[in-house]
């Protein structure tokens, strides 16, 4: 349904048109060169539009799951233009498919086809500021916080999940971009099923002590 950035509104911005119509307003601050760390992420709630399988069990209190899905997390580097502005367009409209001589999926593809392939499912997808300290170790550190499903979190990096850095050719490109939706819907799956097998555990335990 749409994206959004996590932003304090402004009274000005830029206008974003297309043929004299007012699409956007893009405050200001939004502009401006915020570093840091950022992720983009979905809603449990929102998820369960899916299908059963998407859907969190009730038998526990909402307030015990996270709220939040991460889809990825990133930070911008040193440099100074650089900015978390920069990365949301980037990955938002994901300008290159491949960056490695069409050998595998570039990251701000495959982030900008997954959050284009939720929205068109009905879902919101959010981009949050996490941090304003910016740099592979708070990347690494709120990503090991927060899990998010397009990456493979290790002990020393953050890197896009073998899942999602498809190789591809001429031949295959749809075939791979098949799979990314795939693995994005098998992942979704995955993060509900461990929380609801959570759940189980947290009610099972409950009625092991009160018995």
């Amino acid at each position: 349904m749409s994206t959004t950035f996590l932003m304090p509104q402004s009274t000005f911005g830029v206008v974003y048109q297309v043929q004299g119509e007012d699409l956007l307003t893009v405050p200001t601050r939004f502009l401006n060169r915020i570093r840091g760390v950022y992720g983009w992420y979905v809603r449990p709630r929102e998820v369960a539009i899916l299908g059963p399988e998407y859907r969190l069990s009730a038998n526990e209190p909402a307030n015990r799951t996270p709220d939040r899905i991460y889809l990825y997390v990133g930070s911008v580097k040193a440099g100074n233009r650089k900015s978390v502005a920069v990365r949301f367009v980037g990955e938002r409209l994901g300008p290159q498919i491949s960056s490695d001589k069409n050998h595998s999926f570039d990251t701000d593809f495959t982030v900008s086809y997954v959050v284009e392939f939720l929205c068109n499912q009905g879902l919101n997808v959010y981009f949050d500021v996490l941090s304003t300290i910016h740099g592979g170790a708070e990347e690494l550190r709120l990503a090991k916080d927060c899990r998010p499903i397009l990456q493979k979190v290790g002990e020393k990096s953050v890197r896009l999940h073998p899942d999602f850095k498809r190789k591809i050719t001429a031949r295959n490109l749809e075939e791979e971009i098949t799979e990314v939706r795939d693995a994005t819907l098998c992942r979704l799956r995955k993060w509900v099923a461990e929380q609801n097998a959570t759940r189980r555990q947290a009610i099972d335990k409950k009625k092991t002590d009160s018995s």
